[in-house]
């Protein structure tokens, strides 16, 4: 089990410090991105000076580097969405749109997937 402590400094109520616990779990570290909070497994709190400070101590686990960047498409799914972004009108491509040779893979980034349904979304019939 991999755990990490972490702090939070000036809460000005117990129910700011919850809602920041709650937040966690899931979450991918700000300072380490390879990791991500299962779990909370112990916590303190300390009241100074009217104000309340945190730790907790979280259990993570290591993400994939490109989990959550890459998914896996069957050709059909790549056909489908070279046909919706040919329809596309050019002038309207922006900087970072995807092409049919960043398809040829077989794996996509999910931005350049939600770059082609919304951009296919605001295209006027």
């Amino acid at each position: 089990m991999e755990t990490r402590l972490l702090a939070y400094d000036h809460a000005t109520s117990l129910s700011e410090i919850a809602a920041w616990g709650n937040a966690l779990i899931g979450v991918v570290l700000p300072d380490s991105p390879q990791w991500r909070v299962l779990r909370i497994v112990r916590f303190q709190v300390l009241q100074q000076s009217g104000a309340y400070s945190a730790l907790l101590l979280v259990e993570v686990t290591q993400v994939e580097p490109d989990a959550m960047e890459h998914i896996e498409l069957r050709a059909e799914d790549i056909q489908i969405i070279e046909e919706l972004t040919a329809s596309i009108d050019p002038d309207r491509r922006e900087v970072g749109s995807p092409s049919c040779s960043s398809m040829m893979n077989g794996t996509v980034s999910v931005s350049r997937i939600n770059w082609a349904m919304s951009t296919f979304g605001e295209k006027e019939n």
